[in-house]
């Protein structure tokens, strides 16, 4: 992910294995220098644990990574010098329950971040929701009710149409698909479930609001039956991109 500065700087986010034999944060800021770009500063965010960078955001006047920390979603500060030195992000989660994070979108100043928990062996859909003054607002997770088994996020979509969560699931007899729910804004109800696919593989990958409609990019593959933990788990297979407008 990226994030500008505000100068037509970037931060860049992604992750190396550190002498900490960890994987780490490296931020790394991007000049821009008007036709062309150059990297001025690179910056590792060493800690014990494994840390896997998803989105980069603007919320509540700073700029945040967000991503996932071994079971846990978390948030970090990137404009916070001391943040970045100690390490100190926010964390959140079940403590008996592994989550990861797929993306992160800010609306109005409220921060809609979408992953999927890992409930008893069973991944499933989650949407976690804070206001804008970092206050937890609600956490969703959202089972469809055409899933045969696992599903899992892919992207969250918010605009003034309403919240749209894109995901992928299992399906008997058929290969991977993917749908799409709206959820209601104040506590995160799930409306009823469209699915945005047909008999062959499909499997989602981005969705923005282009106005009053749906932009959703989406990968599709004739010959593929893999199953969604094995999608999940290796990232295996090269399909087709599409791009649906619903």
């Amino acid at each position: 992910g990226y994030v500008p500065s505000g100068t037509g700087d970037l931060t860049v986010l992604s992750k190396r294995l550190g002498e900490n034999d960890s994987y780490n944060v490296v931020l790394h800021t991007i000049k821009n220098l008007g036709d062309d770009g150059e990297i001025v500063n690179t910056t590792e965010v060493v800690h014990p644990l494994n840390q896997d960078p998803v989105s980069a955001i603007n919320w509540r006047g700073s700029r945040w990574a967000v991503g996932n920390v071994e079971g846990d979603g978390w948030l970090l500060n990137i404009d916070d010098a001391q943040s970045i030195q100690a390490a100190s992000y926010i964390t959140w989660g079940h403590p008996v329950i592994s989550e990861s994070v797929e993306s992160a979108r800010v609306y109005g100043d409220t921060l809609f971040v979408a992953g999927t928990s890992d409930i008893d062996g069973v991944l499933q859909s989650t949407v976690w929701v804070w206001d804008s003054e970092g206050n937890p607002l609600w956490a969703r997770i959202s089972p469809d009710t055409e899933t045969i088994g696992e599903n899992v996020a892919n992207d969250i979509a918010i605009g003034p149409e309403g919240i749209r969560l894109l995901y992928s699931y299992e399906r008997e007899e058929l290969p991977l698909g993917h749908g799409v729910i709206s959820l209601d804004i104040d506590d995160g109800t799930p409306g009823a479930p469209v699915n945005t696919s047909g008999d062959v593989f499909v499997e989602g990958c981005k969705m923005v609001w282009a106005g009053d409609q749906l932009v959703k990019l989406a990968q599709i593959d004739f010959e593929n039956d893999t199953a969604l933990t094995d999608r999940v788990n290796s990232k295996i297979n090269s399909p087709s991109l599409i791009i649906v407008l619903i």
